[in-house]
């Protein structure tokens, strides 16, 4: 497995006691000190006592070489406008980077800014946005600095002239992004401990110039706690939320496995989660918490990819795999797929119609015999009376 936990969690507690140990006493220490003065002003937000990680952090950043200066950054175009913030292109240190501003108004604002920098600074994966620096200033606004993504987000790449049966990209495709995102959520399910992304979404899956998908928008992430009791708060999307959080009881990374099913059967479906109810965003959190509804799956297609979504949107989260064992299961879907696709580029009709699995082996079975007997007319003649089922969803 890639190793994307650079070091551990860097917890708050953990930086005020890095700093005394580090820092005090030392020449260092009144650096510090007066930088966090000078990006944070006490007198700006209720931030006092929060000052000394403040100082940790940027210290940590000096180190590291993310820490930035607002006059570093030329702004360009809004990319997009979320709940948190606005996230702009922009140019920093002579690469094309993405710049999310975080609206910083209250003292649990800046925490929740802060624990992202923490997470992505130390995270380092192919399946994740790299994160490349950051801005703490005192003007009510910190500014996240990540590499650029051109791909625009998964959600815009799957529905973008979508047809009206669904998606029209390639079912190969769909599954290889499905499995850039298992692989990101893997790793965070890896790191000790193990650490929850809270918002998986298409929309919050980002494709880079090359056509992998990336995990990003970690503003809501979270370590997962000794005691999970801590953990039992609604957050998140409510068309991707599990039942367990929609019903504040405790929660852990299976959490993320319910939010990545349904982000799974959307891939496979090409249609928006629960668009067939007719319901507001409310009451499909209701009808899920509820152990009423499911995200709508495929009626046909490749088992593999339908079992996976099955187990994902379990309603026990005990039953829900693991990302590990997704992961593996994904993996050898994907190199189905891609050995259906290269049966179907590189043998004609016969070989488009063995490798499409939908059709029954029987009659691929007799079709290739008929390829083999060079029997044209009568291969012409079984196919126009062969009806092949109808997809439920594009096979690509």
């Amino acid at each position: 497995m890639h190793n994307a936990w650079q070091g551990s969690w860097p917890s708050t507690s953990v930086l005020l006691q890095e700093q005394a140990a580090n820092h005090s006493n030392s020449s260092s220490n009144a650096h510090v000190q007066q930088q966090q003065q000078a990006l944070v002003s006490p007198g700006a937000f209720p931030w006092d006592d929060m000052l000394d990680s403040i100082g940790t952090l940027v210290h940590k950043g000096r180190e590291a070489g993310w820490l930035a200066q607002p006059s570093e950054v030329k702004m360009g175009d809004v990319l997009g406008q979320g709940a948190f913030g606005i996230t702009h292109m922009a140019h920093w240190r002579g690469a094309q980077v993405a710049v999310k501003c975080v609206a910083v108004r209250s003292e649990a604002e800046l925490l929740n800014f802060l624990r992202e920098v923490e997470c992505l600074a130390a995270l380092r994966h192919p399946n994740v946005v790299p994160f490349l620096g950051a801005v703490l200033q005192d003007q009510g606004s910190c500014w996240l600095i990540s590499e650029f993504m051109p791909g625009g987000t998964l959600a815009q790449w799957l529905h973008a002239d979508k047809g009206p049966l669904g998606p029209n990209k390639p079912l190969l495709q769909r599954a290889q992004r499905a499995l850039d995102v298992c692989r990101a959520l893997a790793a965070l399910e890896a790191c000790r401990p193990p650490l929850l992304h809270r918002d998986v979404k298409p929309s919050n899956v980002f494709m880079d110039g090359s056509g992998t998908a990336r995990l990003g928008d970690f503003g809501l992430a979270r370590p997962l706690p000794t005691s999970r009791a801590t953990l039992t708060g609604e957050t998140g999307t409510y068309l991707y939320m599990s039942p367990e959080m929609v019903r504040h009881e405790v929660y852990d990374c299976k959490t993320d496995v319910w939010s990545f099913g349904v982000l799974l059967a959307e891939l496979l479906t090409g249609h928006i989660p629960y668009q067939h109810t007719f319901m507001t965003p409310v009451q499909i959190a209701m009808g899920v918490a509820d152990e009423k509804l499911q995200p709508l799956l495929p009626g046909q297609g490749p088992t593999e990819l339908l079992v996976l979504c099955h187990a994902c949107c379990d309603f026990d989260p005990d039953m829900r795999p693991s990302f590990t064992t997704l992961v593996e299961e994904l993996q050898g879907a994907v190199a189905t797929l891609q050995k259906d696709a290269e049966a179907a580029a590189g043998g004609g009709l016969f070989g488009r119609l063995r490798g499409n699995r939908s059709i029954p082996s029987s009659w691929a079975s007799v079709l290739s015999q008929l390829a083999a007997n060079s029997r044209p007319m009568m291969a012409s003649h079984c196919l126009d009376h062969l009806k092949a089922p109808a997809l439920a969803y594009p096979a690509g």
